[in-house]
């Protein structure tokens, strides 16, 4: 999750750069050039901001359903070590115990559908990006005669 965080910062840090180094651009006389490459990492730019935060999200839910899987483990456990006496905590009812168990079931489940589906997602590593397009050669001025 720290990995996915830093990833975003780095993103937003990028834009920043980008936007900087477009607003020094626009000061140039002649900024086509500087225009066209700006739209195509702009574009770039934001293809990588939108799969940061739909992966942000996807770990966020993944995380939820984690802790709530340990907070139900954790109550199964207690209420098992109180039946064998070797807990301080009260006695669960038999159905309140089958209940956690089979939320704990439901939640592994929901946690491997969501594990299948982010590997669905990732598919393969992608490729490296095009690089952007070299900035014409400078004309050669005219020769006096």
């Amino acid at each position: 999750m720290a990995e996915a965080h830093h990833w975003q910062e780095e993103a937003v840090e990028m834009n920043k750069i980008l936007e900087h180094c477009n607003s020094e651009a626009q000061k140039m006389t002649a900024h086509g050039d500087a225009d066209k490459k700006y739209a195509a990492y702009k574009t770039r730019w934001a293809v990588i901001d939108v799969t940061c935060k739909d992966w942000i999200g996807k770990y966020e839910k993944m995380v939820e359903v984690w802790k709530k899987q340990a907070e139900t483990a954790d109550k199964v456990t207690a209420a098992i070590g109180a039946g064998s006496g070797g807990g301080d905590a009260a006695p669960m009812k038999l159905e309140d115990l089958e209940g956690h168990l089979n939320a704990l079931k439901e939640m592994f489940i929901q946690k491997q559908k969501m594990m299948d589906e982010l590997e669905k997602t990732a598919g393969p590593a992608p490729a490296e990006p095009a690089p952007a397009t070299p900035a014409p050669a400078p004309e050669a001025p005219a020769a006096a005669t």
